[in-house]
C-alpha cells in the first residue's frame, strides 16, 4: 500500500519591496491616527518575521513609536483658570442700567467644563521651522434658564485662547489672558473675527483686590481689561477678574445701553 510521505512546507519569503511597502503602510496608519492603531500593529507583527525585513523591523518600530510620542497633545494648566472636566462656576448676574437692579435667580449663569477637545496650532521651533502642536482644550457650557451656549477654551504657551464662542469660530482664536504677568508685556492688541463680528481692541493686565459672594474675605485677582477701538460713544468695555485657584470670579461688560456684572456665587471644583 502506497503511503504519501509528508513533504515539509517551505517558507516563501515575500519580495523585499513588498514587505517594506506593507510596513510603510503600517507606519503611515500609525502616524495618521496619532496612536498605535490596531491594524498598524497587526501589519507590523505579520511581516516583522520575514527574513528580508528583519534588519529594518526594529528601526521602523522605533521611528513609529517616536512619531506617536511626538503626536501626544500638550496638556497645560493655569491656576488663574483651573480647567478640569466637571468643574462648575455659578454667577449672579444683573444689569446695572436695567430698571430692576436686583439679581434675578433665573438669570444666574452656570458655567461647567463639559469635556475635553483638542486644539492644534502651527508655531516655529528653535530652528525656525513650522511645527504643528496639539493642545488639550476644553468645552465650557454656559447655561442661563433654558438657554445654553458652548465655548472652546485652551491653555497654550501664549496664554488662554478662546477658539470659538457660542459655537462660532474666532479667527484667529482670541488671546484673552496672558500667563506671563510678572515678566511679559502687560498690554497687547488683538484682531479677530467671529461670524459677521470684528473684535479689535487692546487688552491690559493689572492686579486688583475684589469681594465676591462666594467668599467672605477679599480676594487678590488678576484684572484683564479689554477696550475696543470704537469711538467713545460706541465703545465696549469688558473687565475680567481671575482669582488663583478659582478662575474667573467677576466680569463686567459696559456699553451704551448696558452695564452687566457677573459675580461668582459658587465654585465647585471637579473631583
Amino acid at each position: 500500500m502506497r503511503q504519501d510521505i509528508p513533504v515539509p512546507r517551505q517558507r516563501v519569503s515575500k519580495p523585499k519591496g513588498e514587505v517594506l511597502r506593507t510596513l510603510g503602510i503600517a507606519l503611515e496608519r500609525s502616524q495618521r491616527f496619532g496612536v498605535p492603531h490596531l491594524w498598524a500593529l497587526v501589519d507590523f507583527l505579520s511581516f516583522a518575521k520575514e527574513p528580508s525585513v528583519k534588519p529594518f523591523a526594529l528601526l521602523i518600530l522605533l521611528i513609529g513609536v517616536g512619531h506617536v510620542c511626538a503626536q501626544e497633545p500638550t496638556h497645560l494648566q493655569s491656576e488663574l483658570y483651573p480647567l478640569k472636566v466637571g468643574t462648575r462656576w455659578t454667577y449672579r448676574v444683573h444689569d446695572k442700567k436695567a430698571p430692576q437692579t436686583k439679581a434675578d435667580p433665573m438669570r444666574n449663569v452656570v458655567v461647567a467644563v463639559e469635556r475635553e477637545e483638542m486644539y492644534s496650532e502651527n508655531r516655529l521651533d528653535k530652528d525656525g521651522k513650522a511645527k504643528l502642536e496639539k493642545f488639550v482644550g476644553y468645552i465650557l457650557k454656559s447655561t442661563s434658564g433654558n438657554k445654553s451656549t458652548l465655548d472652546h477654551v485652551v491653555v497654550t504657551r501664549q496664554g488662554l485662547l478662546k477658539v470659538h464662542t457660542a459655537g462660532t469660530p474666532l479667527t484667529p482664536p482670541l488671546l484673552f489672558l496672558k500667563l506671563d504677568i510678572d515678566k511679559g508685556q502687560k498690554t497687547w492688541d488683538w484682531l479677530s473675527t467671529s461670524g459677521d463680528t470684528t473684535i479689535k481692541g487692546t487688552f491690559t493686565l493689572s492686579t486688583d483686590t475684589i469681594r465676591i459672594p462666594a467668599s467672605k474675605d477679599p480676594k487678590d485677582a488678576v484684572l484683564v481689561s479689554y477696550r475696543d477701538h470704537q469711538p467713545k460713544e460706541k465703545q465696549v468695555e469688558i473687565d475680567f477678574w481671575f482669582v488663583p485657584g478659582i478662575g474667573m470670579a467677576k466680569q463686567r461688560v459696559r456699553e451704551r445701553n448696558h452695564d452687566i456684572e457677573l459675580e461668582l456665587e459658587k465654585y465647585e471644583p471637579a473631583n
